[in-house]
């Protein structure tokens, strides 16, 4: 799993560039981000930058589709799995951080319509704890579109 290390290494550095206008940023990250690509092997990766709550820059790198030869764009959909459970709960925590919820918060504070919301805290569910099932099928595939 050295692809995942190498994309966010890239992808904090896009972050970090958000000073920067879009021209700016297309400029210096189409380089990095095809030699990101070939090196790791990596078909396609998306990027955006929010800044004070905007969207600032969103592009795709890469191929969508190999076989058909169809390129990545902004709207190109990613099958992310597991894989943002980390970003939500560094989100999670840094609003807990910041006063805005606290993890001990039981599930029903925001969502009061949720199965067993009441009895469930937030830390329950960011440790995976909560009782609640995964109930997708294992061999889901998101939907082209």
């Amino acid at each position: 799993m050295k692809i995942i290390p190498r994309l966010l290494l890239v992808l904090t550095g896009a972050f970090l560039l958000t000073a920067q206008q879009s021209q700016e940023l297309d400029g210096k990250l189409a380089g990095k981000m095809a030699a990101a690509l070939q090196q790791s092997g990596t078909p396609s990766v998306s990027i955006a930058v929010v800044r004070n709550g905007k969207l600032v820059y969103a592009k795709a790198f890469g191929s969508a589709n190999v076989a058909a030869g169809r390129y990545a764009d902004a709207a190109t959909r990613y099958a992310l799995g597991s894989i943002s459970k980390q970003f939500t709960a560094a989100a999670i925590l840094l609003l807990d951080e910041q006063g805005k919820l606290s993890i001990e918060d039981k599930v029903s504070k925001y969502f009061p319509n949720l199965t067993r919301a009441g009895e469930i805290s937030i830390r329950q569910l960011l440790t995976h704890v909560s009782g609640y099932e995964d109930y997708a099928p294992q061999d889901y595939i998101i939907p082209s579109g």
